[in-house]
């Protein structure tokens, strides 16, 4: 981790907006802090601004390279959240450079110079999914069974579209698949 002479070491909070209609990421942000700390007590600080810290965050939108196709529309700058959570780096590459280029440079009082502060090239970041409603209220999706009770909803809704099962079977399936990949992490 890049640490400046008072051994801070630069984390990142990064969220991912979801329409809550279509259940898509479709915007991403970031904001880096200077730790200090073991992993732990810098997760559990991310983990409480986490809520809040999103509001004073620039929102970018989602890259257009990222594409969801239902029949024959797609939409370009849209994803689900699955494919954001296995391609962190590659997501967010340009929230990292955003980031990194408005963060102030550090004066350095024996050499009259000034150091640039730089994000690492693998930072310690938390990932929080903002599920954004029609009217523009926002959600962070912060604890373990908030972020159960999407993903049972992420499934249900992928069921009932490509396998045609109604919404109870799709919501029972939905449960059990999502109970399974639990006890696969344990």
């Amino acid at each position: 981790m890049t640490s400046d002479s008072n051994n801070n070491d630069m984390v990142v909070n990064l969220w991912a907006y979801i329409d809550e209609g279509t259940g898509m990421v479709y915007a991403i942000s970031g904001k880096a802090y200077a730790l200090q700390g073991g992993d732990e007590d810098k997760f559990a600080i991310l983990r409480q601004l986490a809520a809040t810290d999103h509001l004073t965050a620039k929102r970018h939108g989602l890259p257009k390279r990222f594409t969801v196709t239902d029949g024959q529309q797609s939409r370009e700058g849209m994803t689900h959240p699955r494919i954001i959570r296995d391609n962190v780096a590659d997501t967010f590459e340009s929230v990292f450079q955003s980031i990194g280029a408005n963060l102030p440079p550090i004066p350095d009082f024996l050499t009259g110079r000034h150091k640039q502060q730089r994000i690492p090239q693998e930072p310690l970041y938390l990932l929080t999914f903002l599920r954004e409603d029609d009217e523009g209220n926002v959600t962070p999706i912060t604890s373990p069974e908030m972020s159960r009770q999407f993903a049972v909803e992420q499934v249900k809704q992928e069921m009932m579209k490509t396998m045609g099962l109604s919404e109870a079977d799709a919501t029972e399936a939905a449960r059990q698949w999502v109970a399974e990949q639990e006890q696969e992490k344990k």
